[in-house]
Formats: C-alpha cells, sequence, structure tokens
C-alpha cells in the first residue's frame, strides 16, 4: 500500500510506503514513578607537569597524586610535588570539593635536602 507524500519539500513527491511493525501487540512498560540513576562519577580537571610543559588530565575525585602521575603518564622519579602550592606526595588525596586544580613537578633544590 502506498500513500502520496504530504511533505512540504517539493523536491521528493513520489510515493511512500507504509511499514508494518513486527510486534504489533507489544506493551510498553511505564513505571509508575521515576527510576533512579546511578550517581554520576564526580570528576577532577588536573593540570600537571613541569613549568613549561603542563598537560590536563580528568581524573576521579577520589583520586591521588600518584593516580594523576599514572593518569598523565609522566616519570616522576626525583621530583617534588606542589598541589595548588602546598607540598604533596605520591599517596596524597586530591581535596574535596574541587572541579580543578594544578599539580607542579619540581626539582629539589639541592642544598635544601636533608
Amino acid at each position: 500500500m502506498t500513500t502520496e507524500n504530504n511533505n512540504q519539500n517539493n523536491e521528493n513527491t513520489g510515493p511512500v510506503t507504509n511499514v508494518q511493525l513486527t510486534k504489533p501487540n507489544a506493551v510498553l512498560d511505564i513505571a509508575s514513578s521515576p527510576v533512579p540513576s546511578a550517581p554520576a562519577a564526580e570528576t577532577v580537571s588536573v593540570n600537571i607537569g613541569v613549568f613549561g610543559n603542563m598537560q590536563k588530565v580528568l581524573v576521579d575525585a577520589n583520586s591521588t597524586v600518584g593516580d594523576v602521575v599514572q593518569a598523565a603518564s609522566i616519570n616522576a622519579a626525583g621530583y617534588q610535588f606542589r598541589m595548588n602550592g602546598a607540598p604533596a606526595a605520591l599517596d596524597t588525596r586530591l581535596p574535596a570539593g574541587v572541579s580543578s586544580l594544578t599539580i607542579l613537578l619540581l626539582k629539589p633544590v639541592k642544598g635544601n635536602q636533608s
């Protein structure tokens, strides 16, 4: 069976074929209340690297500095870390409630090592 195309597009005025549904007796089951969705995982945008060579990575909000270093594929051997200016270690957790932060890798200053 064909019907005439009542579309206002004048370029395609040919006949249109009707499509038969394959399951005409299907039932749509609608929940009586909204279905809760899984909470979205919070992420943090982190700028990490040495001065002049920073890169941005997106990590889980529960990550550590070590997780960020690994996500950025950085060899951090021999570097100290500063997270938003404060000293940090590989096992330091990212601060809660932030959406972005900076982690600098710094070479230790000779004479200041104990």
